[in-house]
């Protein structure tokens, strides 16, 4: 019987990781600080606990620390999440949207997305060189808060200005 690997790991928080398993299973495992006390494990530092790797053959996750655990003990312990992995992908694309696509949605232009953005209006999951990815949600709610701000007779003269 060949091991389960693990394809990706995620540290949340709580010190929790969200494994994804190569037998197409997404689990969740909290950190129990076996036989010490939780003030004096080393992993109890959280941003060491955010550095977890996945070693190179997927079998065993890594801190920076020298601390590891198995693959194997992760995933028979771990929760499994009632996701597969083609779920988590379809989460993923239908969920996360470009600045592009947030630019569409909010129907105004890039530029006013990095405004948007520079004042802390909206907040992107992560930040590439020319590009941002959001969560839906969030963009929906910015567009809502927007029309509830808003007369309703100045939301639509706002809305089909394309101000955000």
């Amino acid at each position: 019987m060949n091991p389960i690997r693990i394809l990706s790991v995620t540290p949340v928080s709580n010190y929790r990781l969200v494994l994804l398993c190569d037998d197409e299973t997404v689990r969740i495992w909290s950190f129990p600080f076996p036989g010490r006390s939780q003030k004096a494990h080393p992993l109890r530092d959280s941003a060491l606990f955010r550095q977890a790797e996945v070693s190179p053959d997927g079998l065993e996750v890594t801190w920076p620390n020298g601390e590891l655990r198995s693959a194997s003990e992760l995933c028979r312990t771990g929760r499994r999440l009632p996701l597969s992995m083609d779920d988590l992908a379809e989460l993923c694309c239908r969920n996360v949207l470009s600045t592009s696509e947030v630019a569409e949605e909010l129907r105004c232009t890039r530029q006013n997305v990095d405004n948007l953005t520079a004042r802390g209006k909206l907040r992107p999951i992560k930040s590439y060189k020319r590009n941002r990815l959001f969560l839906r949600g969030e963009v929906i709610r910015r567009r809502w808060w927007n029309a509830d701000a808003l007369p309703e007779s100045q939301a639509r003269r706002e809305q089909g200005r394309g101000d955000a």
